[in-house]
């Protein structure tokens, strides 16, 4: 027994014969399970699992998904989160990676803000890692180095850490790998407190040519306690120009202060493997939120957008999250209800959906459980052009249960760009919000494994794990292998 809490002893703990134990013998936390995880995963459906975050040492490694003969793999987004002292500071959505050889990520290190790399290579054979950092402020400036990962193994360190040694600087990282790896960045943030403020940044393959689309950011807040950076990101070899324009909700084009102006649009230039930072001040007491266009001019690619939002209450910043748009028109990402609204521990999920075409969306919104059936639960929402929703699954579903896990299924009549939002309300009633990365759903999958390349469990960490099936009429069955940063196994408890 020991492992509800209904207040009632009777109903909470059994009667059973006493076994010796000592500080050697096997942890069973409440079901917990250690080393691997076996899952099956039906049509539309998921799983969530969760490290227990009990001890004191910190306990890092990487995890393997892998798919059972025939079958294929599924998607997976880890959260993590951060409790100093007792109280929740920060929680972040990563998803999991493909493995790659090459690849490019934003990077910002510039007093209380840091950029850092999880690093895993999974094959039997050491890989070679060649980087080049381009600082955004000096296009002159080229920062290039070289790694080795041992077969087997994971290295996560922020770019100010040995080996990269990386000196303050706003800019990219590009990197070559001698053999597949998965690459996690993270953003970290000291605020006010002394308290660390994780957030996730993409990881793109600059080998995928750029889109000539206009992509969009489905949203933004300013004032009220709000900021968010704007960071184009220009993957390509050549310089991309063209017009970064701000909309309300309802496709209007609005001004927000950007810096020390005021504007609807700006045009932008940026050199090869450079990023362009434009800062949107808490200079007011009304929130305004809307969406970001990035239009490229007639015959240049589009670089990406990537936005980055916080909130501050009494001087503190107290959350922070990087938020990166998936465009299509089938797409599903994990929701979370827990607790009544506002009090401490409560979690909602939300979407954030912007109109990513030149007719008006009509998008279609509906529930389903982890095991893959429908609660019946639908909404249906039209978008005009230029236009935006950003809400909570509560505020889309009224009647879903205050306690559930589960996926959103997003149906668009054209295409939209998406992502997910989970807030949680903290011991000191701060709000705190990440983002949750969406799939977009596919006819065809894939058996190749896919990886999480840093998950973190005690000393004040949790990880949890969430794997999504995204491949239309397929059930997924396979395996998590928990492994140290040196490769072994890792009896990582989770339940």
């Amino acid at each position: 027994g020991g492992c509800t809490d209904s207040d009632s002893n009777f109903a909470d703990f059994s009667a059973v014969t006493p076994l010796p134990r000592n500080s050697t013998s096997a942890r069973n936390l409440c079901g917990g399970i250690a080393g691997t995880r076996t899952f099956s995963i039906q049509d539309g459906g998921g799983t969530s699992f969760q490290s227990s975050g009990a001890g004191s040492t910190l306990s890092v490694g990487y995890a393997r998904i892998q798919a059972d003969s025939g079958s294929l793999v599924p998607s997976g987004v880890a959260i993590y989160g951060l409790r100093q002292g007792s109280t929740l500071v920060s929680e972040t959505g990563v998803p999991a990676s493909r493995l790659m050889t090459t690849g490019l990520t934003y990077v910002e290190i510039n007093g209380p803000a840091n950029t850092g790399l999880a690093v895993a290579n999974p094959s039997n054979e050491d890989v070679t890692i060649d980087y080049v950092v381009t600082d955004s402020n000096n296009v002159q400036s080229f920062i290039t180095g070289s790694i080795t990962i041992a077969a087997n193994s994971q290295l996560s360190r922020f770019l100010t850490e040995s080996p990269y040694l990386i000196r303050a600087l706003s800019g990219t990282m590009t990197f070559t790998a001698s053999a597949p790896i998965a690459v996690t960045a993270l953003r970290g943030f000291t605020n006010e407190r002394g308290e660390f403020l994780v957030s996730t940044l993409p990881v793109l393959d600059p080998s995928i040519p750029a889109s000539v689309l206009p992509t969009y950011l489905p949203h933004f807040a300013v004032s009220g306690g709000w900021r968010t950076d704007v960071v184009l990101v220009n993957t390509t070899d050549v310089t991309e120009t063209g017009t970064l324009a701000f909309f309300d909700q309802s496709g209007n084009s609005i001004t927000v202060p950007v810096g020390t102006v005021t504007v609807s649009s700006i045009d932008y230039i940026l050199p090869p493997k450079r990023t362009q930072r434009y800062f949107l001040p808490n200079v007011g007491a009304t929130v305004q939120t809307g969406s970001v266009r990035v239009s490229p001019t007639t015959g240049d690619r589009t670089p990406v957008a990537l936005g980055i939002f916080s909130f501050t209450a009494g001087g503190v910043r107290v959350s922070e999250a990087a938020v990166s748009g998936l465009r299509g028109t089938q797409l599903r990402t994990y929701i979370q209800n827990s607790g009544v609204v506002g009090s401490i521990g409560s979690i909602q999920s939300g979407v954030a959906i912007a109109n990513a075409d030149v007719t008006t969306a009509n998008v279609s919104l509906e529930t389903f459980r982890l095991d893959g059936t429908s609660t019946g639960l639908t909404s249906s929402l039209s978008i005009p052009v230029g236009g935006k929703i950003a809400k909570f699954a509560n505020e889309l579903f009224p009647s879903l249960p205050s306690s559930f896990q589960g996926v959103v299924r997003v149906t668009a009549s054209s295409a939209v760009s998406v992502i997910g939002l989970r807030g949680r309300t903290n011991e000191r009633f701060d709000f705190l919000i990440t983002t949750v990365p969406p799939i977009e759903e596919i006819n065809l999958g894939s058996s190749a494994e896919v990886v999480f390349p840093h998950f973190v469990d005690s000393g004040g960490y949790t990880t949890q794990f969430i794997l999504l099936n995204g491949v239309t009429g397929q059930t997924s069955l396979g395996t998590v292998l928990f492994r140290t940063i040196g490769g072994q196994r890792l009896d990582l408890l989770v339940q």
